[in-house]
């Protein structure tokens, strides 16, 4: 017979998500971290999922873009609360890239509180979530390679851009990548959600392998968000 699950927001469909990693993927080796506890259903990770697929449906599902101005005060918050301040340059709003406001304003509105590195540049948090792991402290944000790590709901997946070579290695600030949150977890497939995608607020699908692996290229690392 065939096995359809349904993911939806929130604890029920973040839970559901998990039991379709669990039992939809064959052959996983042991080396690979997989979800084993109720964290995913109802801790950060869960919440900043929740919260992301909140903002995409204000920006109507990424049809909204950036240049409309009724979504210029909600661009203005994800800088002055995401990353604490407020953008100055002429345009802002279109010639600043907002990806990693939004990431920090969903994680500061989800309560990571004093654990995120808080900034309008990806890398930043990468690297700090990369040495909170190498650290193996108690931080709740930890980078792991791909081959290390399978995706789950909350969890954040992060690729290099422009060109910028950036790896699991090599990883320091100022380099440009960009991240987004997994919000739905199918077989061979992810569904993330992320700020400035297509100008707006967008999903895009990422492939995995049987393990639950990403296999889409320029991806380098998956952010574990939460214990567990």
């Amino acid at each position: 017979g065939t096995l359809i699950i349904v993911v939806g927001v929130g604890i029920f469909g973040t839970f559901t998500g998990y039991l379709a990693n669990l039992f939809l993927s064959p052959g996983k080796k042991p080396d690979v971290v997989q979800d084993s506890s109720a964290e995913a259903a109802a801790g950060l990770g869960a919440r900043a999922a929740t919260i992301a697929t909140a903002q995409w449906n204000k920006w109507k599902r990424g049809t909204v873009k950036e240049t409309a101005a009724n979504m210029r005060p909600v661009l203005e918050d994800y800088w002055a609360t995401g990353v604490g301040y407020r953008r100055q340059e002429p345009n802002w709003w279109t010639s600043v890239p907002w990806s990693a406001a939004f990431i920090s304003w969903v994680m500061r509105k989800a309560g990571a509180g004093k654990a995120f590195k808080y900034s309008g540049g990806h890398s930043t948090y990468i690297k700090a979530a990369k040495d909170n792991r190498l650290a193996n402290n108690d931080n709740p944000f930890k980078a792991y390679r791909l081959s290390e790590m399978a995706p789950r709901v909350g969890d954040l997946v992060c690729k290099s851009r422009a060109g910028s070579g950036a790896t699991y290695d090599n990883i320091r600030p100022g380099m440009t990548t960009h991240c987004d949150i997994v919000t739905e977890v199918k077989p061979n497939c992810l569904t993330t959600i992320g700020g400035n995608v297509k100008n707006s607020v967008s999903t895009t699908f990422v492939t995995t392998d049987a393990r639950g692996l990403i296999t889409k290229p320029n991806y380098f690392a998956v952010i574990r968000v939460g214990s567990g």
